[in-house]
This record gives structure tokens, C-alpha cells and sequence, in this order.
């Protein structure tokens, strides 16, 4: 079944009613991608496609990965890798968290792929704290730096299947502002 289509490429549907979806799709401009659809709700009895919550042009090669980015809701971390490359080396970052990337918000002339809301603002409001380690500070000479986020506990049942996107974003090392940069969305699943 097809349920993406374009000139350059299409996503097959492989395993149906599952709540995460993926192919490969090669956008003509920037190489390749993988275009992921996600469905939030419980999808066991009702039709998949017609409960897409979101969808992302993720690339093969991303500057933002998450390591072990299935916690369970008893609690755990996961490790956030930024890589925005050497010609970034001593640039100031900060991650931030959000429910949702889409439809995201535009600050400084770049769209950054998360919605304000608590968590947004938690994650500002928080950042070099104990939950969220390491998310604000200055990329090294490769233009890397690592973070952490660490649930501190177990985590409440409302937000089982409710992933949690993560994204960052490069500051003028001078004044904090304008934002220069805004990676692509890493996602944290909250599993049982």
C-alpha cells in the first residue's frame, strides 16, 4: 500500500497498524532522507492513516542524535549528541524539549522544530539541571557537545507513548541572540 507519493520517491507501508512507520525517500535537493510518520494514539483497531500525527524529513545524516531514545516509565536517560560539524567549533547551543515539532516556532528568522508550552519553557527554565544535563554550553572543536535527559524517577502514566521531541539550537556567542542554527528534531519515546 502506498501512502507517500512524490516524483522522487515513494514510502510502502510495510507492517500495518504499527505506531511507527518509516521508508526511505530521497529529496532531489539535499540527498537522502527518511521520511517518518507517527501516530501518538493507540492504533490497534482503527485505520493508521487516518491518524498520522506528524511527519519528518529526517536526514541519513543527522546533526542531532539520541542514544537509547526508548525510556521506560519506570524512569532511565537518554544521551543527546550534537553535531553540527567543525566550522560551528565554539558556538554557543542550547537544547530544548517540547510534545510536539510541528508546526513549530520561528524565532531570529529560523523555524525551530518544537512548539512552546510547559515543556518548552521547563526545558529553558531548567537547562544545566539535573533532568536536563549539559543542554546549554559551547560546542567543542569539532563542533560537538553531548547532553543528557534524565526522567529523575519514574515517569507519569499520562505520558506513556507521548514522545518527547528534542531539537537544538546555535547562539551568537556575543550576545546570546540572534538564534544561527536550529537542528533537526530527535525524538524520546516513553515506553512501558
Amino acid at each position: 500500500m502506498l501512502i507517500a507519493n512524490d516524483k522522487c520517491g515513494y514510502v510502502p507501508q510495510s507492517v500495518p497498524k504499527r505506531n511507527h512507520i518509516s521508508g526511505t525517500y530521497t529529496a532531489t535537493a539535499t540527498g537522502p532522507h527518511t521520511l517518518e510518520f507517527y501516530n501518538y494514539r493507540n492504533a490497534s483497531e482503527e485505520k493508521l492513516w487516518n491518524h498520522i500525527d506528524d511527519i519528518s524529513l529526517v536526514p541519513q545524516n543527522p546533526d542531532f542524535f539520541i542514544e537509547d531514545a526508548n525510556i521506560p516509565i519506570s524512569g532511565g536517560s537518554a544521551q543527546l549528541t550534537l553535531d553540527a560539524g567543525p566550522a560551528h567549533a565554539g558556538q554557543n547551543y542550547l537544547v530544548l524539549a517540547s510534545f510536539a515539532s510541528h508546526p513549530g516556532l520561528m524565532l531570529d528568522g529560523i523555524l525551530i522544530p518544537l512548539n512552546t508550552g510547559f515543556l518548552f519553557n521547563y526545558s529553558l527554565s531548567q537547562r544545566n539541571s539535573a533532568m536536563f544535563q549539559n543542554t546549554e554550553g559551547v560546542l567543542d572543536s569539532q563542533g560537538q557537545a553531548t547532553a543528557v535527559f534524565d526522567t529523575q524517577g519514574a515517569v507519569d502514566p499520562k505520558y506513556l507513548g507521548v514522545p518527547i521531541v528534542f531539537s537544538y539550537v546555535l547562539l551568537d556567542g556575543q550576545t546570546q541572540r540572534p538564534v544561527k542554527y536550529a537542528s533537526f528534531p530527535g525524538l524520546v519515546n516513553i515506553i512501558p
